[in-house]
């Protein structure tokens, strides 16, 4: 019997010892997982989604524009027919341009012609040109030549770009008929022109006009067109720059 006491004794105490090892392993991931109870996050960008359309590239790029380039480029879209490139010409107060187009005689005295005219002068905002021109008009069947020298204005008077604009013209030609004989006398038209297109460095257009050729008593002796006015109507393409 005292020998299987003894037998027993180690036995009892690897027993003992594997029970403590066991013991405060478990404490030991106990403690450790205790300790990892707080979470570290980490921001993260937000992925985008989608590829930017057209109109929010366009709405960035105005984002970084002053405000006032933003504003003037948005007017700008409503002041011709063609908007391809709707940018302003106001780079300098200088503008010039030519014109060709026919006016054709309302008056049944044969004088309708083929004109080409030239125009130089002032611009700003509100004017669209104020200045002077001078032409060739070209009698269609009998030979005559009508050279205008004139005022010009025109304008759509408002600040703000616009479609539409009213032309205005006042001055004096002087007139070379067929048969050698040469009068001079006042000339002057009025209308409306209408923009088409415009680029970096030009614009287009149309106007159409009511124009006039006043002869006197003594002129009208001397080419035997008994009438103190010859009436036109006067359509015009021409560009500016």
């Amino acid at each position: 019997m005292h020998n299987d006491r003894h037998k027993h004794k180690p036995m009892a105490k690897v027993i003992r010892r594997t029970a403590a090892l066991a013991m405060g392993f478990l404490f030991s991931i106990s403690a450790l997982a205790g300790g990892t109870d707080e979470i570290i996050r980490i921001p993260v960008p937000e992925a985008r989604t989608t590829a930017p359309t057209a109109q929010q590239s366009v709405a960035d790029e105005r984002k970084a524009l002053p405000a006032d380039t933003v504003a003037g480029t948005v007017a700008e879209e409503r002041e011709s027919i063609f908007r391809s490139r709707p940018l302003s010409l106001a780079f300098s107060h200088f503008t010039w341009g030519a014109e060709a187009g026919a006016s054709l005689d309302l008056t049944s005295h044969d004088l309708s012609t083929f004109d080409v005219d030239v125009l130089l002068g002032y611009k700003n905002s509100f004017i669209k040109l104020a200045g002077v021109g001078a032409g060739i008009h070209r009698s269609v069947h009998k030979g005559n030549n009508f050279i205008p020298v004139y005022a010009v204005f025109r304008s759509s008077f408002r600040s703000r770009p616009s479609l539409l604009f009213l032309n205005v013209q006042a001055g004096y030609s002087f007139n070379s008929f067929g048969d050698g004989k040469s009068v001079g006398d006042f000339m002057g038209a009025l209308g409306v022109g209408i923009n088409l297109q415009q680029t970096r460095t030009a614009k287009s257009y149309f106007v159409l006009s009511a124009a006039y050729q006043y002869f006197n008593a003594e002129n009208q002796e001397k080419i035997g067109i008994y009438s103190n006015y010859i009436f036109f109507a006067r359509l015009m393409f021409g560009v500016n720059f």
